[in-house]
């Protein structure tokens, strides 16, 4: 049920996708699946199914492989999904597609800490003690990458409800 789950249910939907490219925007088409994409540009319809790929992938797919090349196949994975964000540019909203890049952005950063964290881990196993207090500031490093995506969104949260009591204050103003 868990595989079926995680691997079928986005080939069903992309195999939907995939026939009805042509009729996106149709009723009959719109009334089935129009959820997936009514918040995506058009062109980019299938983001939905690429970011659950992309998490499949980093959350499922790597516990697979073996220890050594799981951060440099994540890293590469963040990589092509950053360039993807940044060439469709899905996101209607260009805050949501900022808040977007920097999540993936960090994402990566951690990724690339990971792999730093193992060579210098192997540095000190080798014998090197100078990168002892290296590894002791990979930790504060990584949580302080996480409380900076936390603090932007919570910032760009604040953002949209400014944007959205200002729109709900002019729409006030031109009906009364």
């Amino acid at each position: 049920l868990l595989s079926g789950f995680t691997i079928a249910f986005p080939l069903v939907l992309g195999l939907f996708l995939f026939c009805h490219r042509h009729d996106f925007y149709s009723k009959k088409t719109q009334n089935k699946i129009g959820w997936l994409y009514f918040r995506f540009r058009v062109g980019s319809e299938g983001w939905e199914i690429h970011e659950l790929a992309r998490k499949l992938i980093l959350t499922g797919v790597l516990v697979l492989l073996p220890p050594t090349t799981r951060a440099a196949v994540a890293l590469i994975v963040c990589f092509i999904a950053c360039c993807s964000l940044n060439y469709y540019r899905p996101q209607m909203s260009n805050l949501v597609f900022w808040v977007a890049q920097m999540a993936y952005f960090c994402t990566m950063s951690k990724y690339l800490t990971t792999m730093y964290a193992s060579a210098v881990v192997g540095s000190v196993a080798v014998g090197n003690s100078n990168t002892l207090e290296t590894t002791e500031m990979l930790g504060p490093i990584l949580i302080g990458i996480d409380v900076a995506v936390m603090i932007t969104s919570v910032v760009m949260v604040l953002f949209i409800l400014f944007i959205v009591k200002t729109k709900v204050t002019t729409m006030e103003k031109q009906t009364s």
